[in-house]
């Protein structure tokens, strides 16, 4: 969970400086780490959900409400800035630059009604994403056919 936190940090710009702060890990350019981390994101939850499906996990409630928080962690804020960026590209919209000490810096959004829906959907895919690697893990760790721990006491 460390690195998980580390990498997030480093993509939300917690670990680097702007002169306009912390910007989230938005960029009206797009981020090229949003791939890095929705890769890294969706890979890191297989080995998972293969020992739920084997049947191998003890606790899968544990276990999904884990990897689920480690997914929206690593997935969240990438999967937010890329479909938010390229739903309100895709219907022309721009961002503005601004004036004055932080022109080039601050980017305002030409069209504030098409942008917060825009970050709706990217709110929706990115918790879209969660909830389903956690109901996966969740489902696959409570199949019938699951191994079930034995004890050696009578």
């Amino acid at each position: 969970m460390a690195s998980v936190a580390t990498l997030s940090a480093l993509y939300l710009g917690f670990l680097t400086y702007n002169y306009n702060g912390v910007q989230l890990g938005f960029n009206p350019e797009g981020n090229p780490m949003n791939t890095l981390m929705i890769l890294v994101g969706l890979f890191s939850t297989l080995p998972f959900i293969r020992q739920a499906y084997l049947g191998g996990v003890l606790h899968p409630l544990r276990i999904a409400t884990m990897v689920s928080i480690a997914v929206l962690l690593l997935i969240g804020p990438a999967l937010f800035n890329a479909v938010a960026l390229y739903a309100y590209q895709q219907g022309g919209g721009e961002f503005y630059g601004g004036q004055g000490d932080y022109a080039g810096e601050d980017h305002q959004p030409e069209d504030p009604i098409a942008w917060f829906q825009a970050k709706v959907m990217g709110f929706l895919s990115s918790i879209g994403i969660t909830f389903f690697v956690f109901f996966a893990l969740f489902h696959f760790g409570h199949r019938k056919d699951r191994i079930e721990p034995k004890s050696d006491l009578p």
